[in-house]
């Protein structure tokens, strides 16, 4: 693991206000809103007649804008990224050093403990493989195991962020393949939406906590 270089109090500070403030937004966000008042699912219609059959492949919860705006926000989050000089970044990966720069009080070394908590079920549940569907989906992820992670990367970098050549590839495969792709992007949102509550939203809890026994 890279040596992350040692942040100020002050710098600590601004960095899980930013967390907080980030995090706000994404519970303000319109795709928030559409994944709490409807379900995210697949459906899979086949009809059969004299002629032979026909169907439909159709995916529902959110899409499109909503779901590309969202993950703007959100990869902030979760991105395995250590940030160029001055960027203000307080991704997983940066918290540890963001806490081990503020004053260690008793209820800071609470939160600390908590926070490591938070971010070994995180790891966890990124490292862990998607849902099994069915023998296409896991046969459609090149040479990569098909976990949480490299669900969320494939998304992300090879249609939005800093494309990717061989997720490109990927992507492009699953997209072939509409019953794969809706398969498999009803997977990413779901993956999304329970990353943001279950750790994002506790984690920005936390910090509230923490900038208040600063600011006491």
């Amino acid at each position: 693991m890279k040596n992350l270089p040692t942040l100020t109090e002050e710098q600590a500070v601004a960095r899980l206000k930013l967390f907080v403030e980030k995090a706000e937004e994404l519970e303000n966000h319109s795709f928030t809103k559409k994944i709490l008042e409807e379900s995210s699912g697949v459906t899979i219609n086949f009809t059969f007649d004299t002629q032979g059959g026909s169907g439909f492949v159709k995916r529902s919860g959110p899409e499109g804008d909503s779901l590309k705006a969202f993950t703007i926000i959100f990869r902030l989050f979760v991105e395995e990224s250590w940030g160029r000089k001055g960027e203000l970044k307080f991704n997983f990966f940066w918290l540890p050093t963001i806490y081990d720069s503020l004053p260690r009080t008793v209820k800071i070394a609470e939160i600390i403990e908590k926070t490591k908590e938070v971010i070994d079920l995180h790891n966890s549940y990124m490292l862990a493989r998607i849902s099994e569907k069915n023998a296409i989906v896991y046969n459609n992820f090149g040479t990569e195991e098909p976990t949480r992670r490299a669900l969320i990367d494939t998304f992300f970098y090879a249609d939005d962020f800093h494309v990717d050549e061989s997720k490109r590839e990927t992507f492009l495969c699953w997209k072939n393949e509409p019953i794969l792709f809706y398969l498999l992007e009803n997977e990413f949102v779901k993956a999304l939406a329970w990353i943001m509550d279950e750790h994002i939203f506790w984690l920005a809890d936390l910090h509230k906590l923490a900038l208040k026994e600063i600011q006491s």
